[in-house]
């Protein structure tokens, strides 16, 4: 199953400012690898099993306890009308293209052919609009973007029906930070402080500044949401204390914090800047979201021990306020 990936700020309340001196290692000595994150919808999964009967197509319910599959012979069966035309089109254009044993999960792009050759085709699948090149989706009929395998040694799907722009980025020069050794910030443990505040001041028009005051707002309006919505004494006086013991937490070292962070966002946007051009450069697409030129956002892997860290940088400023009014 596809997981849940931390944001790079959130990783100083995760792991502590030293991390960032080992992505600037990782960087520097050419270990990182990169990926895109395309804004499609919706997500689909492409496979070729014979549990499943065969060559298959599924949404996201494929990570259902018990997963919904369909093939040629059932994708009629598909309750929903924009639901069924768009697995039917990536289904049809993958047909007699799926490697025997592959599953693969993408997100769709386009489920319409492009007949034009000689302009520039836009398409906007969800929140982000793209330019795609009139020679790389000419004869198409489908954009999918197959970003991670589900089955073991699964050979990628292949389709001359399918445009696929690629997700794996070839890079040649990214940023590289100044240490961060002289802060010492220690982790708070809190995955999703971050995130949550983040989006807190985008919804709220708040100018992010991490100062304690904005950030001591934050808490208290979501420590209190929480609290007004227990019905007994006892989980109302439990809550209390978490929260107040959780701000504690968070609020040692809280300069230190807020002077690594304001480092860490300027770092970040460097690094989206020098991805979002290389990426124009590699698959030839414009990406454009709000009046900005750039993309949802990319996924960074590095060594991290004997495993590997992931995390994804996203302009949450400039995506996460298009997303909201988007869905508003």
């Amino acid at each position: 199953m596809v997981k849940h990936l931390t944001h790079f700020e959130d990783l100083l309340f995760t792991h502590g400012s030293s991390i960032y001196n080992r992505i600037a290692k990782a960087i520097y000595e050419g270990e990182a690898h990169y990926s895109i994150k395309w804004d499609g919808a919706p997500a689909v999964v492409v496979g070729n099993n014979g549990y499943y009967g065969g060559e298959f197509v599924s949404s996201k319910s494929f990570h259902n306890s018990y997963p919904l599959v369909w093939t040629p012979e059932t994708i009629h069966k598909v309750e929903d009308e924009g639901l069924r035309e768009k697995l039917s089109a990536v289904l049809y254009a993958a047909l007699g293209h799926i490697p025997p044993g592959a599953i693969w999960q993408g997100d769709l792009l386009f489920h319409e052919p492009h007949s034009l050759s000689h302009i520039d085709w836009l398409i906007k699948p969800n929140v982000v609009s793209y330019k795609i090149p009139p020679d790389r989706a000419h004869g198409t009929k489908v954009g999918v973007v197959f970003h991670t395998p589900l089955s073991k040694g699964a050979a990628k799907i292949s389709s001359p029906h399918i445009y696929d722009p690629g997700h794996e980025l070839q890079l040649h020069t990214v940023p590289i930070s100044r240490r961060l050794d002289e802060l010492n910030v220690k982790p708070a443990y809190d995955p999703s402080f971050m995130e949550q505040y983040m989006n807190w001041c985008v919804k709220n028009s708040q100018p992010f500044d991490m100062s304690p005051t904005q950030a001591r707002r934050f808490h208290v309006e979501k420590s209190t949401k929480h609290i007004s919505g227990l019905k007994s004494e006892r989980g109302v006086s439990d809550a209390t204390k978490r929260w107040a013991d959780h701000w504690r937490y968070l609020n040692v070292d809280w300069d230190a914090r807020q002077r690594a962070m304001e480092h860490i966002l300027h770092w970040k946007a460097d690094l989206i800047h020098s991805l979002n051009h290389q990426t124009a450069m590699q698959t030839g697409v414009a990406a454009h979201v709000a009046g900005h030129d750039i993309h949802e956002g990319f996924v960074v892997t590095i060594p991290h021990g004997n495993q590997q860290l992931q995390f994804k940088l996203v302009d949450r400023r400039i995506f996460s306020a298009a997303n909201f009014e988007a869905h508003k």
